[in-house]
């Protein structure tokens, strides 16, 4: 009897221990939701993050038909569907609310893409369906050049050549600058590649030619932030063959079999 009262009193402390070990770990919903609320608006990381994907206020402007602000730099309202054509002097860097000066080549990638996602919604032909012909047209050509504009301006060497290009520089991108020590530089990467006999070797070339390229897109800052454009054409052609040369590690095995 004594020791039954006793494991009944055991079992007893434990179970009111244990329920109200549960409540003091599991926050209520309410709780939890104040406190990712708190973290949230307090934490200086979260909100520069969330600021930071933003269109500037700056590089907006009202609507001329309507007066609602614009949620992007595009001329485009879709509160009441009023449409322009892109004016004269928006170029890429524009589109997704950058500056084009001090330094076109720097831009902040991270911020590039939530900008483009929020302004292929406010343009995309989906959304202006039966909408007149004029209309139609003008949002699809907008359409276009956005997309155009996202890749261009998220891949390094595109970027260069469309700055070099917005600057007078080139005409179609596909200027090539004769150097003969880099013309035998990649010559040796692509032989060392032919003859290489197992993925490790593959992987090491890679991994220099990797070190080459970032160097190189470091180069070309530096340049453009000076405007020495010879000197950025000089650097776009060089990470344009250090660009090949990866390619064809990629294909390695493929590219055995070819010749």
């Amino acid at each position: 009897m004594f020791r039954s009262a006793v494991l009944l009193i055991v079992a007893r402390t434990t179970s009111s221990h244990s329920l109200r070990s549960s409540f003091a770990r599991v926050p209520t919903t309410s709780t939890r939701a104040f406190s990712r609320q708190a973290a949230f608006s307090t934490h200086p990381i979260l909100r520069r993050h969330t600021h930071h994907h933003e269109f500037p206020e700056e590089t907006k402007r009202h609507c001329p038909s309507c007066s609602t602000l614009l949620p992007t730099p595009l001329p485009v309202c879709p509160n009441c569907k009023h449409i322009e054509p892109l004016p004269s002097d928006m170029g890429y860097h524009e589109m997704f609310g950058f500056t084009y000066e001090p330094n076109p080549f720097d831009i902040d990638i991270s911020a590039l893409r939530p900008r483009f996602r929020k302004a292929i919604t406010v343009v995309h032909p989906d959304r202006w369906a039966g909408r007149d012909e004029g209309k139609e047209q003008l949002i699809q050509s907008l359409s276009t050049t956005l997309n155009n504009a996202n890749r261009t301006l998220a891949d390094p060497l595109q970027r260069a050549l469309y700055i070099l290009k917005r600057e007078g520089v080139i005409t179609d991108g596909e200027n090539i600058v004769d150097d003969p020590e880099l013309i035998m530089d990649v010559m040796e990467s692509r032989e060392a590649i032919e003859n290489a006999e197992t993925q490790e070797e593959v992987n090491q070339i890679r991994k220099e030619n990797q070190e080459k390229v970032e160097e190189s897109v470091h180069e070309i800052s530096k340049l453009v932030a000076v405007k020495d454009w010879s000197g950025v054409l000089t650097a776009a052609t060089k990470l344009k063959y250090l660009r090949g040369i990866d390619d064809a590690a990629r294909e390695w095995p493929r590219s055995l079999h070819d010749h």
